[in-house]
Order: C-alpha cells, then structure tokens, then sequence
C-alpha cells in the first residue's frame, strides 16, 4: 500500500487498520491530531528531502559548471584575439620593414 519507514512491514490490511485507527483517534483527540500531524509533516520531509537536495545540488553543479564553461571560453578567445593581434603586428612590421627597403632602394637608384 504505502512505503511508510514503520508499517511498510505490515501486511496492507495491516496498515489499512493502523491508519484507520489513528485517523479514529486524531478524530476525537486534539493532541493526538497534532501527533498525528506532526508524524506526517516528518514524513513528508523525511521523504522530500532527498530529492530536493538532489536537484539543489545538480543546479548548484549546472550554475558551477556554466562558470567554469564561460571563464574558459572568455580565455580561449583572449588567447585566440592575442594570436591574431600578434599576427597583424608581425604583417604590419614585415610591411613596414618592405616598404623601408622600397624607399631606401629608391634613394639608392638617384
């Protein structure tokens, strides 16, 4: 019938008369409904907990991960924009350099 931590060992007829006979009981007893109250909102957490610690901790993980994606990338484009603009400064120099030899070449010639 159900997986209660107590009474799951209990045949289902079993549990059926245990939970009739606390519902009887918490009927006409103020404090035993606060019992029985208390006894299900531990149960409910006890049972809850687990997989909302699983989730918070697989979106923690998610955020985490996500981080460390982003910083990554963020890197590998710096290295990627540094090699090009290294690129563009050997092009400009060898340029310049070349266009220094045209000029002293024409210097030469008159």
């Amino acid at each position: 019938m159900l997986h209660l931590p107590f009474l799951s060992s209990f045949s289902s007829l079993h549990q059926s008369l245990i939970l009739a006979f606390l519902i009887v009981i918490s009927y006409f007893h103020r404090y035993a409904r606060w019992g029985a109250s208390g006894l299900i909102l531990a149960f409910v957490v006890y049972e809850s907990i687990v997989p909302v610690t699983q989730w918070a901790f697989k979106i923690f993980k998610w955020i985490a991960m996500f981080g460390f994606y982003v910083n990554y990338f963020q890197i590998g484009v710096g290295f990627i924009i540094t090699g090009v603009g290294g690129v563009l400064a050997f092009f400009d120099q060898v340029a310049a350099q070349a266009k220094e030899e045209k000029e002293g070449a024409r210097r030469s010639r008159r």
